[in-house]
């Protein structure tokens, strides 16, 4: 809806420091206004419209501010909350009506990723519910005080929250202040500093990765349904290559890609084990804005298969509510996304899975990448490509897309083999079919 514009018209030839200008476009309006920056020739490309690499940090910064506030600007007018025609009068009164800051993380921060924009609204939530307000209520600026930071942290002490709890609510609460500060939002006169104590450093523990004794243990343990669904959620994540527990969750029909026809979770494990097909989950990492897109081949063991058709069954026991029509979904989360149902469902199958290994859930992820460097000697580029990270267009500088996909099967089903996943997924396909799990009612 906007950019920035560097003029080159003749006027300015002899000119080595330039204006940088802004240009809005909106149902057909063209806006166009000076933003009172200058920069250097010499720090600007001119094809791409931005700063080069080389430029000053401090140019950097004041072009990035800029972009922000700009942003901001076309995110009101998006929403009938401004008019195009006065961008000027916005732009030069240095300040943002928004009524509060749910609004502004909606607004402002649609610019971050999700999983920065995620931790915001939970930070949100949170500094909400223990300043004793309805979390479904909005939030106005003039709430966020250091008096009432200490209310927080004080009730979420009473509440027995770890130090590191208190330590992310009250940072993303600055953090976002902080943002309505610079983007002069009404009533915001100044930065938040936090009292002292408030915020404390805590010595991080470090575990191990996960092994396949920790798995082993954590299934014999297992005695609810939901304790069970926790440790398949985990080998699930494991066998995946990583795969983080948002983008599980949003696995439907399109992410399957088969040599021949299909039809349900049900069908893929018949056709995968007698090898009729050759079958590939094909998605992008939410957490990795332009990365490409990982292509998990099916075909690296009986787990892999498995699995996905063993938590929908379980699923659709343990929360009826959730079931899916869609027959390669889990659960309804993958086409009715709903942050507070998949934060509910997900949040207590994780605190599960630590519970009954001992070691955090997202070690799964970080197990795999290890294992891929001891097991298979991969490389940074094989390894960033196994677990999503890589971006589209690198591969293509080292090797042929054909080649890198050889050699990340290859490491993955090395992988499988060497942690012996397949045992771990009869073990849990035994404690099903022995029906020795007990009901549970937490969803």
């Amino acid at each position: 809806m906007f950019k920035l514009i560097v003029p080159t018209h003749k006027q300015y030839d002899n000119n080595k420091v330039l204006p940088i200008r802004i240009r809005w476009r909106y149902k057909g309006v063209k806006k166009e206004i000076n933003s009172g920056l200058f920069v250097s020739r010499a720090d600007w490309d001119f094809k791409r419209q931005t700063y080069k690499t080389k430029a000053d940090s401090n140019l950097k910064r004041q072009v990035i501010e800029i972009e922000e506030k700009a942003g901001a600007i076309s995110e009101s007018i998006k929403l009938g909350k401004a008019d195009i025609r006065q961008i000027k009068e916005l732009w030069n009164s240095g300040s943002l009506s928004i009524k509060s800051v749910d609004e502004f993380i909606q607004i402002h921060l649609s610019r971050l990723k999700d999983s920065t924009k995620t931790a915001r609204i939970n930070s949100l939530r949170a500094f909400k519910k223990h300043l004793k307000r309805d979390t479904k209520e909005p939030l106005v600026p003039q709430d966020i005080t250091p008096l009432n930071c200490r209310i927080v942290r004080d009730n979420m002490v009473k509440d027995d929250k770890a130090q590191a709890t208190i330590n992310t609510c009250l940072k993303g609460i600055r953090a976002t202040y902080n943002d309505m500060y610079r983007h002069g939002v009404e009533g915001v006169k100044s930065e938040l500093k936090l009292d002292r104590g408030l915020v404390k450093r805590e010595r991080s523990v470090v575990y191990s990765i996960l092994s396949f004794n920790d798995f082993e243990n954590g299934i014999s343990k297992a005695k609810t349904r939901l304790e069970w669904e926790a440790m398949a959620i985990g080998l699930l994540s494991f066998s995946l290559r990583g795969l983080d527990l948002i983008d599980i969750f949003k696995i439907n029909k399109k992410h399957f890609h088969s040599t021949g026809k299909l039809e349900s979770l049900s069908q893929i494990v018949k056709d995968g084990m007698s090898g009729d097909q050759v079958i590939t989950l094909i998605i992008s990492r939410s957490k990795v804005p332009g990365s490409a897109a990982m292509h998990i081949s099916l075909s690296s063991g009986h787990a892999v298969y498995g699995l996905l058709e063993l938590l929908k069954e379980s699923i659709e026991v343990s929360s009826p509510t959730l079931i899916s029509s869609d027959p390669f979904a889990l659960s309804s989360i993958a086409t009715d996304y709903d942050f507070d149902t998949y934060r509910r469902f997900t949040q207590s199958r994780s605190k599960a899975f630590s519970k009954l290994t001992g070691k955090p859930f997202k070690y799964s992820r970080k197990t795999f990448r290890t294992k891929a460097s001891a097991v298979a000697n991969v490389s940074t580029e094989i390894g960033n490509a196994l677990l999503g990270q890589e971006n589209a267009n690198i591969s293509a500088n080292y090797l042929s897309m054909e080649e890198l996909s050889d050699q990340v099967n290859r490491a993955h089903s090395a992988v499988l083999e060497d942690f012996n996943v397949d045992e771990l997924y009869f073990q849990l396909l035994k404690k099903t079919v022995m029906s020795s799990l007990i009901s549970s009612n937490k969803k």
